[in-house]
């Protein structure tokens, strides 16, 4: 049986206490809500060979819920029976393909903070390498917030930890913006403050107000509306002739596809998490393709940004190597010009 709840429960089965889930308590105040989050339990046989199942439920009084990032539906309870020994080998691959990606993702934003941390000690007055270290740093803590979140059955810490991601993912949306302004040499504008003044907008509402159309229709006009303001950083960028941009216009068209797919997949797809795994799809198109391209346009940015830092890098190094060059000529010549003038030195003494 595959449980998730938003509170404490206890499962009798014919009068037997078998399974209890959180603090349950006559006392409110000692109550602790606990979501097993569908992980499989098992129902054991009974000599009778008839089955009644009861459940004592009870909600943890003045906590708030949050149902961000997807896993974490906070039904007020739901059971479902399962064949168990194919069910779990099923729910153990998933896991493993799940886990697996946000920790392959984890891992790249890690390391790639650490690369740009390595630029910026080398050069501490760059700073866009500060900016950019800023980033990766608030994107890998997002992260780690956000498998902790997905993983957490106490319902109460659970809404701290995600809603601290989320808060997070505002931040990392306002520091790609201003990455975008600073290496395009556009001044901000009205749309840069729209982005800041939005998604803190965004936070407070999805902090405060439950529910997963509130959240993901906010979000998806504010990606919608911080991908316009990109793309057209982006096309000034190519048109001044900066290095760099014609590969962030590439990723830019991966991270909006992502996003398009992943969209439409949830509104007339079916797609979406079962304890075992994912729905089965119409039309026949696997829900991994669909989660890991969507995966793949959500790391392309920060990717694609490193790249341009590599590239600036690069240009950096040719004009340096030219203008040292020119330098060594000058001197070449200097040297030149001032053994001619001492060459006629002793001809004069003569004189």
């Amino acid at each position: 049986m595959a449980v998730t709840q938003a509170g404490a429960s206890q499962i009798y089965l014919n009068g037997k206490l078998i399974h209890e889930f959180g603090h349950f308590d006559t006392d409110p105040s000692k109550v602790k809500a606990f979501d097993p989050l569908q992980n499989l339990i098992y129902l054991p046989a009974d000599s009778i060979g008839n089955y009644r199942l009861s459940v004592r439920y009870t909600l943890q009084p003045n906590i708030r819920y949050t149902d961000i990032f997807g896993l974490t539906k906070n039904h007020f309870f739901k059971a479902i029976l399962f064949d168990l020994i194919p069910t779990q080998h099923a729910q153990m691959n998933f896991r493993v393909y799940f886990k697996g990606i946000d920790v392959f993702i984890l891992g790249l934003m890690f390391i790639l903070f650490f690369i740009h941390l390595a630029f910026y000690l080398f050069q501490k007055k760059n700073k866009l390498f500060l900016l950019f270290t800023a980033y990766l740093l608030c994107t890998t803590i997002l992260r780690v917030f956000k498998i902790i979140g997905q993983n957490q059955n106490y319902v109460e810490d659970r809404y701290y930890t995600l809603n601290i991601a989320n808060w997070l993912l505002s931040v990392v949306v306002i520091f790609v913006a201003t990455i975008f302004y600073n290496i395009s040499k556009e001044r901000v504008d009205k749309y840069y403050y729209g982005i800041i003044v939005y998604f803190i907008f965004y936070a407070i509402i999805s902090s405060f107000s439950y529910g997963i159309q509130w959240q993901n229709v906010l979000l998806l006009f504010g990606t919608i509306f911080n991908f316009f303001v990109l793309v057209r950083l982006t096309r000034l960028g190519i048109k001044k002739g900066i290095k760099g941009f014609g590969t962030l216009s590439t990723v830019l068209f991966f991270a909006v596809l992502g996003l398009i797919c992943i969209t439409l997949s949830m509104r007339f797809l079916n797609y979406g998490i079962t304890p075992i795994g994912y729905n089965d799809l119409k039309y026949g198109i696997s829900p991994y393709f669909i989660d890991a391209f969507f995966n793949f346009g959500s790391i392309s940015i920060p990717i694609g940004l490193s790249i341009f830092m590599a590239i600036q890098g690069n240009e950096t190094n040719k004009a340096l190597s030219k203008q040292l060059a020119e330098n060594e000529t000058l001197k070449n010549k200097a040297i030149d010009h001032e053994r001619e003038n001492n060459s006629f030195l002793p001809i004069k003494m003569k004189r």
